[in-house]
């Protein structure tokens, strides 16, 4: 699913993935976070999410507190996890809604600067 947010600034894209094996996750989220060429990436258990509107809301939320200077994180993917969990401490954000080693569905929450006007949004 890609959305654009109202004022076309932002594109939130949400992907899930079955059957997944991690073998090291920190070696897994370092990866990501060196390659996401200017996006924004948040991974959680899949199990643990309420649906797609759950991350879409949580990313306008964070995105709507990095705008208002409200963000209690310097990271808009943490900012994002922070809101999909209704946590303000990381710590707990990460072990209620974080991927784990035996995480099989895991889903990931892209936001990136919108380049394009005419997006096509898929539901």
């Amino acid at each position: 699913m890609t959305k654009e947010t109202e004022e076309p600034k932002e594109n939130i894209t949400i992907v899930g993935f079955r059957n997944v094996q991690i073998e090291d996750i920190n070696a897994f989220l370092e990866h990501f976070r060196k390659e996401n060429r200017g996006a924004t990436v948040q991974f959680f258990d899949a199990k643990r999410i309420a649906g797609l509107q759950h991350l879409y809301f949580a990313a306008l939320n964070a995105l709507n507190a990095f705008e208002k200077n409200t963000n209690i994180s310097n990271n808009l993917a943490v900012e994002a996890l922070l809101y999909a969990s209704a946590q303000r401490q990381i710590k707990k954000a990460v072990k209620m809604l974080g991927i784990k080693q035996d995480s099989s569905e895991v889903v990931a929450l892209i936001i990136t600067e919108n380049r394009h006007k005419n997006l096509t949004t898929y539901a």
